[in-house]
Order: structure tokens, then sequence, then C-alpha cells
């Protein structure tokens, strides 16, 4: 890390993409455990009715969706990190060649990008969907406040998200 410039910012950013993966998708699981535990614990007492039932699994199950997604981000991005740090088959000893078939021998440098930003196209697909189901998660939790929180945090959720998406925030 002691080189400065632009080159640099791609190792950055895949470096702190890969951060905030583990930190949401352990905040996920921690969140959707709480939930299980203490539902469990009001279910034992007979204190919820269904509909809070309802709320609660609606929300564990975004939180799991979430988890997920996460997961499946942080594998992504460890792939682009390896991908982009290999060397081409041409530089390799002939016993590493025989065993990589002709296809892999036969890679250009067009081809090994193509491959790298597929993968990264996939990481940032996964932390999107992770977070639209972290964003869907709050309306589902507030529900067990009561209708008109559901009705409230929803129409800000929809708010906030189509403010992301068109690029007003």
């Amino acid at each position: 890390m002691t080189k400065e410039g632009k080159e640099i910012l791609g190792v950055q950013s895949a470096r702190n993409s890969l951060i905030a993966s583990t930190l949401l998708a352990s905040s996920a699981l921690v969140i959707a455990f709480e939930m299980i535990k203490e539902f469990v614990a009001l279910d034992e007492g007979g204190t919820i009715d269904s509909v809070q039932t309802g709320a609660a699994m609606l929300c564990i199950a975004f939180l799991l969706c979430s988890f997920f997604f996460f997961s499946m981000s942080i594998r992504a991005a460890h792939h682009v990190s390896f991908l982009v740090c290999s060397h081409t088959w041409h530089d390799c000893d002939e016993s590493v060649l025989d065993i990589i078939g002709s296809k892999s021998r036969n890679q250009t440098l067009e081809d090994r990008v193509r491959i790298v930003v597929g993968t990264m196209k996939s990481h940032t697909l996964h932390f999107s969907a992770g977070m639209r189901c972290m964003y869907l998660a709050v309306p589902a939790g507030l529900w067990l406040l009561g209708p008109w929180w559901l009705l409230g945090s929803t129409v800000a959720i929809i708010t906030f998200v189509a403010a992301l998406d068109h690029k007003v925030l």
C-alpha cells in the first residue's frame, strides 16, 4: 500500500466492499438469531398473537436472505481478488501446463478481463440484493409495533430507495 494513484483505488474499493459485506452479513445473522430467541421466549409465555408471529417470521426471513446475499457477495469478492492477482498460463512451468486444459491455456487478456467483470457484477448484484433485504426487514420489524408503524416505515423505505435508485441522494 505504498503506491499512490488511481490503480490503488480498485484494490481499496474491493477491500472496503468485502469488509462491508462481512459486517452486514454478521449483523443480519445476529439480529435474526436475537429475534428468534426473543420470540421463542415470548411464545412460551403465550403472549403473542398470529399477526405478531407472522411479522417476526417475515422480518427473520428478510434478515436470513440478507445474510445469504452478503455471503455470496463475500464469495464473489474473494474470487475477484484471486482473479486479479493470478497470472497468465503462458508464464507457468510445463508440468503445470500439462494439467491445465487447452481451453484455459488459450485464454487471452480480454477473456480474463471479461471473467473479472462478470464476477464483479455478481458481487455488486448480491451486495445490492442483501441491502434491499435489510431495507425490507425494517418495515417488517416495525410491524410488530403496529400497522401505522408498518405503513410509515414502508413509505419511508420506498421513498429512500427510490431516491437512491434515481440518484436524488
